[in-house]
């Protein structure tokens, strides 16, 4: 009777303190994903509707231990970190760099997914 229940459970995905699973069905969020170059890492910007923009700390994705920004080694971490938190990817857009020092952003759009009803026996 319990089979199939494992896949009903699923992580935090903490912005803030927020946990975005708490959203409701059908929110639509942006992830801002700007690939590491020599200089820096891989990041990540979080935007689900929240009024406090400012920092980029604010908007990275959290440890739920630690409270700290959660490390992605690439962009298709990130998305299916998201898609295995219940998460459906809707697409994605790439942005140009402008100059040859700027970074190559990428924005991937997520739709929260209905709660999967399990008709295993």
């Amino acid at each position: 009777m319990l089979c199939g229940l494992g896949s009903l459970v699923q992580a935090q995905v903490l912005v803030n303190g927020v946990d975005l699973n708490t959203l409701k069905e059908g929110t639509m969020i942006s992830i801002e994903i700007r690939e590491p170059s020599i200089l820096s890492s891989l990041s990540s910007r979080v935007d689900y509707g929240q009024k406090d923009q400012v920092s980029n700390r604010k908007m990275a994705i959290e440890d739920p231990e630690t409270g700290k920004a959660k490390k992605f080694n690439s962009s298709m971490e990130v998305v299916n970190f998201m898609i295995d938190n219940g998460w459906e990817y809707q697409q994605a857009v790439f942005q140009q760099p402008k100059t040859v020092n700027d970074y190559y952003d990428y924005r991937y759009f997520f739709r929260k997914k209905s709660p999967s009803v399990s008709l295993d026996r």
